[in-house]
């Protein structure tokens, strides 16, 4: 078994930084790059992760770990391993939710406190998806908040933070937030063994790391986890195949279908036979006479039924 499973993981990122009794480590790498004060995450509080429908139409959503500061500010942070369609349109609908259950129905938006979301991507970005001007993309973390064109803040109440892993440089001058990222990233254990030079921080991190790994409980949902990941790409893979083989299949199709249509425009243009007598001969359906009498009359050739 290895001696440290890899943080990426949904299974193991949720017991390292979720772990109600080691707060300190999800708490360090906030404050890495998070502007808050020290002083609103002393006693935070591990939020129940479930996100409940506001109705019966609604959908359940359930986030890997989500945070409640001492201001009653909400942090949802969310590990994300697939480059799955509609990253953007859950990042906004996970914002909007948790800001939305903030407040009950008497109380004033004055109260209302900032909600952040933070998406650790184990992949980069597609930049098509998003708007082209936000230059900040090369770096591994971009901030998005309410901004006009000038780059000035409507409000601070809502934010987002994007962390694309494989941006982390391999060689960079040392602090505590790319300490965390190369921490998160890590598969070998010789870079866990790197990271846990880095600080005292970070090495009480990679042998927290080793611990969770030795768990056997932990092993077993890893490895559910790693086989279920597995399935799905191998299914994945088979529907593409079996997609391409039949988007060639259409295509052979296709263009079997233009070259008859071609076939019959040529012999009723060079021997001026009716069109039915040339699909005779040639053996073509005659589903497909309306297609070959508009072609004739594109190329301005007269024609017999």
């Amino acid at each position: 078994m290895l001696k440290y499973l890899p943080p990426t993981s949904d299974v193991i990122f949720k017991a390292f930084f979720g772990d109600r009794n080691h707060s300190e480590f999800v708490l360090s790498f906030l404050k890495s790059f998070l502007e808050c004060r020290d002083d609103e995450f002393v006693g935070v509080e591990f939020v129940d992760p479930l996100l409940s429908k506001q109705n019966q139409t609604g959908k359940y959503s359930y986030l890997d770990l989500l945070l409640k500061t001492k201001s009653g500010h909400k942090i949802n942070v969310e590990m994300q391993n697939s480059d799955l369609p509609g990253l953007e349109k859950r990042i906004a609908y996970y914002l909007s939710r948790l800001c939305s259950t903030q407040l009950n129905e008497s109380e004033d938006y004055s109260l209302l406190n900032r909600t952040i979301v933070i998406f650790i991507l184990n992949y980069k970005m597609k930049l098509e998806k998003f708007n082209n001007s936000f230059a900040y993309f090369k770096d591994c973390l971009s901030n998005w908040r309410l901004r006009n064109k000038k780059g000035e803040d409507l409000t601070d109440a809502l934010e987002v933070n994007i962390i694309e892993l494989p941006k982390v440089l391999k060689i960079y001058k040392s602090n505590l937030f790319f300490d965390w990222l190369t921490f998160i990233k890590s598969k070998t254990e010789e870079e866990f063994e790197m990271v846990a030079k880095k600080s005292p921080e970070l090495k009480q991190a990679v042998a927290r790391l080793a611990k969770i790994s030795s768990d056997q409980a932990t092993q077993i949902l890893y490895d559910y986890q790693l086989k279920k990941v597995m399935d799905e790409r191998v299914l994945q893979k088979t529907a593409r195949e079996e997609g391409i083989k039949e988007g060639i299949k259409e295509g052979i199709k296709e263009g079997e279908i233009k070259k008859a249509i071609e076939d019959v425009v040529n012999l009723v243009a060079a021997t001026k036979m009716s069109i039915r007598k040339a699909m005779k001969i040639l053996k073509i359906d005659f589903s497909y006479k309306d297609q070959i009498k508009k072609e004739l009359d594109r190329q301005g050739i007269k024609y017999q039924e």
